[in-house]
């Protein structure tokens, strides 16, 4: 015995709207894995930026002093 459910069936169960509400507003544990993506991304640039050369700085217009307020923000301003 086969059940015969309408192509309707589906938009009945997830209208729409009811659809994209979910694909605009992400779960929370998707917006915690991109805040912490975030995160380590600031802190790995930081790093990257306290490593740079008097000279590689000048290349890419930034002093010394930028580039050490930069590195010295609080891990969680992201």
């Amino acid at each position: 015995m086969t059940m015969n459910i309408p192509n309707h069936a589906t938009e009945l169960l997830a209208p729409d709207r009811v659809r994209s509400r979910w694909i605009l507003m992400p779960s929370r544990g998707l917006a915690f894995l991109s805040l912490a993506a975030r995160y380590f991304e600031k802190r790995r640039s930081r790093i990257a930026l306290s490593e740079l050369s008097d000279e590689q700085l000048q290349d890419i217009g930034v002093t010394r002093s930028e580039a050490r307020s930069e590195v010295s923000k609080s891990w969680f301003l992201v």
